[in-house]
């Protein structure tokens, strides 16, 4: 079955990590990597770097699959892409669906996580795959 949803995981070379927080959860889902729907003529790749730029203002370029599975609580199938940096500093693009975005450490994304998070990029990460409290700062 083909990915619905990507998610883009940009990372910068000092190994902060994009994430967006989303005025509305998706199930127990705030705070999260920016991604969304893969529109028809898009490959996964396009797909996550204009979601990157739709919800942070970021250009990345998605250069590596971390792997597709279908996320609990947003009910979809979703396909995890790696993506550098390439210009720009986050900025809410999207105010009416996100509050906040930011360069996170390692450890600050771990806090964010309120669900399972996919065990391959848990492991990219080097992080716990178990949900953590959220901060809501």
């Amino acid at each position: 079955m083909g990915a619905e949803v990507v998610v883009a995981v940009v990372m910068r070379p000092d190994g902060r990590v994009l994430m967006i927080r989303r005025k509305r959860a998706v199930g127990n889902l705030r705070w999260s990597f920016p991604g969304g729907k893969i529109n028809s003529f898009e490959t996964e790749q396009a797909a996550s770097e204009r979601e990157v730029k739709e919800e942070a203002g970021i250009e990345c370029a998605a250069f590596h699959k971390i792997g597709q599975w279908y996320h609990p609580d947003v009910k979809k199938e979703i396909s995890y892409w790696l993506c550098s940096h390439l210009s720009g500093e986050p900025v809410v693009s999207e105010p009416h669906l996100i509050d906040r975005v930011g360069w996170f450490t390692k450890s600050q994304v771990e806090e964010r996580v309120t669900t399972t998070i996919f065990p391959p990029l848990a492991a990219e990460l080097g992080i716990s795959p178990r949900a953590q409290l959220q901060l809501e700062s």
